[in-house]
């Protein structure tokens, strides 16, 4: 009968480091052997073939624990790394995003809580945030990537961090617009009205936008251009984190980080205007389109500041290159 362990141990060395298995992993492995060998002298049958069992739960239990305080331990060392730039910057998005989803929820919660019983407030304000987030998300990363690296230098390590961060931020937008989003607007709608509703175009699915407008049984009017111009749009907007992300990263690698709180105010609001500006041309442009027209005008806001943000880059690499050589 194979020893508690022995095929636990060869994964654990290659995984934590000798300390590590010296301190909690060889110590939990020594006990379950000695139980198990104890076991077996004594004759205890069932408590013999129990203890191999209980001994791979109890080691893969150390293991669990060390494995979390392991990455712990390395979260917090990455966020306090080059003065806490990346730790900033997440702290500063989080802010940020909870501001906004507050007045983005609260202005329309006003308007509607006159035609809504109070007990169903609470619902109103559910479905409401969805839709906040995928509007905050991509204003709080500009923000907190504004407020993060003020006074900070933009290393490379912290432009892959907060790349990294930006690029999360991106997938859980995709699944807002994707379906939560239309959830919780068919949700909305019908907690306003009192009764059941057939979904509008706001309401489907990125699955639902991807068929064909003979599929769409809701709506027979749909235009294959249409169609594709919103799933494209919704997809354009989940991206809006990552491309405001590195935008904003390039702006203050130009800065050098000194730069102040009023200047970040004035910039974030003046990109954040431009950008829905953009989507909003985007929008009344692409509902006129044919369908390759319409998928070029989705993605043409973030095009558009995506080609400054590679300018500014290339701008700032070749102020580098050229610094040394003077």
């Amino acid at each position: 009968m194979t020893r508690p362990g022995a095929r636990i141990r060869p994964i654990a060395a290659r995984i934590f480091d000798p300390s590590t298995m010296t301190r909690l992993i060889d110590p939990a492995i020594a006990d379950r052997q000695h139980e198990h060998e104890d076991a077996i002298r004594r004759g205890l049958g069932f408590r013999g073939r129990w203890i191999p069992i209980a001994g791979y739960i109890g080691v893969w239990t150390v293991i669990a624990a060390s494995t979390t305080m392991a990455v712990t331990h390395a979260i917090s060392e990455w966020a306090r790394a080059d003065e806490r730039a990346v730790g900033r910057t997440i702290g500063y998005s989080v802010a940020a995003i909870a501001l906004v989803v507050a007045f983005f929820v609260a202005i329309p919660l006003s308007q509607l809580s006159q035609h809504v019983p109070t007990d169903k407030r609470m619902w109103i304000v559910l479905f409401l945030v969805p839709q906040a987030l995928v509007v905050a998300i991509p204003l709080g990363l500009l923000f907190g990537v504004l407020s993060g690296l003020r006074g900070r230098v933009a290393t490379s390590r912290v432009r892959r961090s907060i790349t990294a961060f930006a690029i999360m931020c991106s997938i859980s937008a995709f699944v807002l617009v994707g379906w939560t989003m239309p959830a919780a607007n068919q949700a909305l709608r019908q907690v306003i009205s009192g009764h059941r509703l057939a979904p509008g175009l706001n309401e489907l699915t990125l699955g639902q936008l991807a068929r064909r407008p003979a599929q769409t049984g809701w709506f027979v009017s749909l235009t294959a251009s249409r169609l594709s111009f919103e799933f494209h749009f919704r997809l354009a907007l989940a991206f809006a984190s990552l491309v405001l992300g590195l935008f904003a990263v390039a702006v203050t690698s130009a800065w050098h980080g000194a730069y102040r709180v009023r200047s970040i105010v004035i910039l974030g609001s003046l990109v954040s205007f431009v950008y829905y500006a953009l989507l909003f041309w985007a929008r009344q442009a692409g509902y006129a389109a044919d369908e390759p027209a319409a998928i070029a005008v989705a993605w043409t806001p973030n095009l558009v500041f995506l080609t400054t943000t590679l300018l500014v880059s290339r701008r700032i690499s070749a102020a580098e290159t050229h610094q040394p050589d003077q």
